[in-house]
């Protein structure tokens, strides 16, 4: 399968950079490595509102190189740098 980077799908540099640690089960976390293209929803409290709200913000995971990760049939790293992509442009600024 073919993983096509979200600066093609968006056509915009990412939003921003981070960098992540997957928890293992242990830890709280996942039992599994995720793999390039999952989709996560972030959570947070809005300081606008008070109330916690649901933010579309998708990781694109980067190799030890700073490339977009292509291979999606493998899991990705456990510690790196993910580019992160807001998917509602409108809530870009807000961000």
């Amino acid at each position: 399968m073919y993983y096509k980077p979200y600066e093609v799908v968006f056509q915009r540099k990412p939003d921003f950079r981070v960098t992540y640690a997957i928890f293992t089960q242990e830890e709280g976390g996942r039992y599994s490595l995720p793999f390039q293209g999952i989709r996560w929803d972030f959570q947070y409290e809005d300081p606008e509102t008070g109330r916690k709200n649901f933010f579309i913000i998708w990781p694109e995971f980067e190799d030890l190189h700073g490339n977009v990760i292509q291979e999606v049939d493998l899991p990705i790293p456990r510690h790196g740098i993910a580019r992160m992509w807001i998917v509602d442009s409108e809530r870009i600024n807000y961000h």
